[in-house]
């Protein structure tokens, strides 16, 4: 398997305004597309605003034209025989000794409140 970066600190930025947590994808040359990096980035910002009392709400925004477009397809292109070994890390969350101690997300009521809204909502 290619070596991967652990992750890309610019990819996910966390700002925090009061009880708002400003998540943003922060990829926009590549639309926000979603590679092992940016998933790790992502994840770790999710586990740092999980983790903070003072956040009230997540506000998960994408940088650019595009919130996200998915899959970052022509880094899967570029990974050949490899893709399916960097697409079983990618949905796994990373080799299974770094997920050993992840903890899971909860709420007080254990249903979340969820919002979802766009320019066309």
């Amino acid at each position: 398997m290619p070596d991967v970066p652990a992750s890309r600190a610019d990819d996910v930025v966390v700002d925090l305004d009061g009880g708002v947590a400003h998540v943003l994808l922060n990829r926009p040359d590549a639309a926000n597309g979603m590679d092992l990096p940016f998933l790790r980035a992502l994840y770790g910002a999710l586990l740092q605003v999980h983790g903070n009392p003072r956040v009230r709400c997540v506000l998960l925004t994408g940088a650019g034209r595009n919130f996200c477009a998915g899959g970052d397809v022509g880094d899967f292109a570029s990974k050949g025989e490899a893709l399916p070994d960097y697409l079983r890390e990618a949905d796994t969350g990373g080799p299974e000794e770094e997920r050993a101690h992840q903890p899971e997300p909860s709420t007080a009521s254990g249903v979340p409140d969820i919002v979802l809204t766009g320019q066309s909502a």
